[in-house]
């Protein structure tokens, strides 16, 4: 039994919002939380640092996670995330380690997840590894609007001992600033459109000093 795709918040894909005419983000909530550091100020990245999240309606999954920083120290460092979820009859529990590097943005090198639960009364448990050949660019340290730029994965995973190489690229742009509300509050937000080279585009808002406050189907409920 494969376990239900997730990805950290600081590293999802995750639709559709409106375009707005800002060019650069204001101060939001959390900024005191935050000092500048090579990771840029869209990833928001401390030690000790948390991001808590939820499904919304428009998911078919109902569910929590938490996004912690644990370690950081010169340019790596590390975020766990941990949380449950449940579609239908099945239901999981999550963890998940993503390793990244700062270096003029906030690039993710390797994630490691173990999860278990059950489906139709059967349990079920496993882990898949993500291995990136090259580091992945996710948010540069700093983002205008119209600004585009690629995320190139390639590397290999492995789920319950299946191994698979991978190659494939996104591009992300940068559409412009809009008010965002959320559980956590209101924030100024970036919407990222990111256009795989297959399928439909994903919507992610990103808050300076913040990090990620909104996607399609997932919202921030509170920061620490």
């Amino acid at each position: 039994m494969r376990a239900f795709l997730f990805i950290s918040a600081l590293a999802l894909l995750a639709c559709a919002g409106t375009d707005t005419t800002g060019d650069t983000a204001s101060a939001d909530p959390g900024d005191d939380l935050y000092v500048p550091n090579a990771c840029g100020e869209w990833a928001a990245i401390e030690d000790g640092r948390e991001w808590a999240y939820r499904y919304t309606p428009e998911n078919d999954l109902t569910g929590t996670w938490t996004d912690s920083v644990t370690r950081f120290k010169g340019s790596v460092g590390t975020v766990e995330t941990s949380g449950s979820n449940q579609s239908g009859s099945t239901t999981q529990d999550f963890t998940t380690t993503t390793e990244f590097s700062c270096d003029d943005g906030y690039h993710v090198t390797k994630m490691t997840m173990q999860y278990a639960g059950t489906s139709d009364g059967t349990p079920f448990s496993g882990e898949s590894v993500t291995t990136y050949d090259e580091p992945v660019l996710l948010w540069p340290a700093s983002i205008a609007k119209g600004d585009t730029w690629e995320a190139h994965y390639v590397g290999t995973s492995k789920v319950d001992g299946k191994k698979t190489d991978f190659d494939y690229s996104a591009t992300y742009t940068a559409r412009g600033l809009e008010d965002v509300t959320v559980k956590a509050g209101t924030y100024k937000a970036f919407r990222v459109v990111v256009q795989p080279e297959s399928g439909d585009s994903t919507s992610i808002w990103l808050s300076s000093g913040v990090g990620t406050v909104q996607g399609d189907w997932y919202e921030l409920t509170d920061l620490r």
